[in-house]
């Protein structure tokens, strides 16, 4: 078995060489992962049982079970499969792993990419891992003609048209944002292959600006991270990382990165212990900053939009409310992203299982699916199933719709449903964990309910009545008015006791401080005096906070791509400033420079 010193003896010198290799030389207060936490990683990932380039990458640089190793690489070269997703790991096993490959090995690499066609994908995470892994390559062997490639372009071609699409890819993700936003599953794939962009780019300013695109990855999942769980509205979930946060594709990296911890270890570990890279200090402060409350607000793309809309991209707002032992979070609604899109949810600061409460309208439709995908929409709805097995289904816990309007402020949320009759789903549906301490049922129009020091309160409007559904894992609120409007007001034991919450609650009397019609609701709750106004002159739907402060942040966020205590950005600027525990560092993305 390797030791940590034998670890360091390769680390150290492979740190040297690639910080030699630029000039991003004011690195104080990075730290971590540690030699021993990597070293762990690597044994972890090497001791898996299933054949992949990653863990026939720990187990080279660990000199542990090689001759499997040996064995496994000439299986996976010989049986390529999965496309762009054999490609980055391949590139990242390729380059990690380069000094320890004879000229016969790396010569395979070489042929195998003359004779499998990787499918390029269709989605950001996709092109990047397939240009990011082209890059690499046509930069491994720049001379060779188009024959020797499997789309008969040149080194000199693929490289150029790599690094076109990297280049424009940075700067659209640093001055509109990503489309695929904060994805608790598909981070997992932008950081990955970032990571050997930014070790291995020949290109100085290219390889800072991927690597400046890495920090600002992190730092956008650091500012939404409580205690384990990617918290507030993302483009693409889970059908099981939406039930339950912490069980998560990206937790495995905050764990890595955020936490000094490796209880969830995922085979891109491997690369991520063998890397230069260390989370800045800055980002590990960001993440772990819930000492006090705060709102923090984001603006995101939609997913590009191809039939069905009169723009290829619609702006996402994006708002949260953080605090120590819960944080609630939202997007505005409608639909921004087939499939996978999780538009709300209260996520609690504590570590069981299924720590959320959330809702949807479950629709399916061939009009989502051909806004999205170039294929017939008919076709695809025939067949969707096929790839995506919970789509379809009524009962899904995981989606948009386009018939779903949310206003958030602070801790109060107020969602609204104006359902067609049509429709695949007549209903709306709320998640409901086991695993909460309390839920009272009927407290003067209220279901209430607790989960440690987290309180949330729900409340159906007008002739909606939820009805109750047991399922394995939680409780279904499902309501069949097509004109579903909700309340969800949270609250926390640093401010008051469960009891008073519910009181405070209850108090509330309809006649006097709800009103709801199907244009207007007026609410008068914990956070003050809220007005939504539906169908608005211009064609935007509006909330008032007649009492907000005049400087709270949600009352000038438009301009901004991050406004919050920790992370500042305006649209279009391509300029991104951090601040946590009195330490600064400013990403520019304009100057492809670092400043502290």
């Amino acid at each position: 078995m390797v030791t940590i010193p034998s670890l360091l003896r390769w680390l150290l010198p492979a740190l040297l060489l690639a910080w030699g290799a630029h000039d991003l030389s004011a690195q104080n207060g990075e730290q971590g992962p540690s030699a021993d936490q990597r070293a762990t990683a690597l044994r972890r990932v090497a001791a898996m049982p299933t054949r992949t380039f990653q863990g026939i990458a720990a187990k080279l640089r660990l000199g542990v079970d090689t001759a499997l190793a040996w064995r496994q690489l000439d299986t996976m070269l010989a049986r390529p499969t999965g496309d762009m997703f054999w490609l980055y790991p391949a590139a990242g096993m390729y380059f990690y792993c380069r000094d320890l490959m004879t000229d016969a090995w790396r010569d395979r690499f070489r042929q195998t990419l003359r004779l499998y066609t990787p499918y390029r994908g269709d989605t950001e995470n996709h092109f990047l891992m397939y240009y990011g892994s082209l890059l690499l390559f046509s930069q491994e062997w720049p001379g060779l003609p188009g024959e020797a490639w499997f789309n008969g372009k040149s080194s000199r071609e693929n490289y150029a048209e790599a690094k076109e699409y990297l280049e424009q890819w940075i700067d659209t993700s640093a001055r509109q944002g990503i489309t695929e936003w904060d994805s608790p599953r598909y981070l997992y794939y932008y950081v990955t292959p970032l990571l050997t962009l930014s070790d291995f780019t020949a290109d100085t300013l290219l390889r800072r600006r991927l690597e400046m695109t890495l920090e600002m990855q992190l730092a956008d999942y650091a500012a939404e991270y409580l205690d384990g769980s990617y918290c507030g509205a993302h483009a693409r979930d889970g059908d099981n990382s939406v039930i339950d946060p912490r069980n998560s594709e990206a937790n495995s990296y905050a764990q890595f990165y955020f936490e000094d911890s490796l209880g969830f270890v995922l085979h891109d570990l491997a690369f991520a212990a063998m890397s230069r890279f260390s989370c800045p200090e800055i980002i590990r402060c960001i993440a772990h900053d819930r000492g006090k409350m705060f709102e923090h607000l984001e603006m995101k793309r939609s997913r590009a939009k191809m039939r069905y809309a009169p723009e290829l991209h619609t702006a996402v707002r994006k708002y949260d409310y953080m605090t120590p032992d819960y944080c609630m979070g939202s997007m505005d609604g409608g639909l921004q992203q087939p499939i996978q899109q999780h538009s709300w949810g209260v996520t609690f600061a504590s570590r069981r299982p299924n720590n959320t409460i959330f809702g949807l309208h479950p629709q399916s439709s061939a009009e989502e699916l051909g806004t999205f995908f170039p294929e017939e929409p008919e076709l695809m709805a025939a067949t969707i199933t096929q790839s995506k097995a919970s789509y379809a289904s009524d009962t899904k816990w995981v989606g948009g719709s386009p018939y779903e309007r949310l206003f958030q402020y602070r801790s109060t949320l107020i969602a609204v449903y104006d359902i067609p009759e049509k429709t695949s789903a007549p209903h709306v549906d709320l998640f409901l964990p086991k695993t909460l301490d309390t839920i009272i049922r009927d407290a003067g129009g209220w279901t209430i309910c607790r989960m440690e020091g987290a309180f949330v309160g729900i409340r159906f409007l007008g002739r909606a009545t939820p009805e109750w559904i047991e399922e394995e894992r939680n409780w279904r609120l499902r309501s069949n008015d097509l004109h579903t409007r909700y309340i969800v007001e949270c609250g926390s034991a640093r401010e008051m006791t469960f009891e008073e919450f519910v009181a405070a609650l209850t108090a509330i009397r309809p006649a006097d401080h709800i009103q709801s019609t199907e244009d207007e609701i007026h609410y008068i709750g914990r956070n003050g005096d809220m007005q939504v106004r539906l169908n608005a002159a211009g064609g935007e739907n509006a909330m008032i906070v007649r009492d907000a402060p005049a400087n709270d942040p949600i009352q000038g966020s438009r301009g901004n791509l991050f406004l919050g205590p920790h992370l500042k950005s305006r649209i279009g600027s391509g300029v991104l400033e951090m601040r946590c525990g009195g330490m600064t560092r400013t990403l520019d993305f304009v100057h492809g420079t670092i400043r502290e």
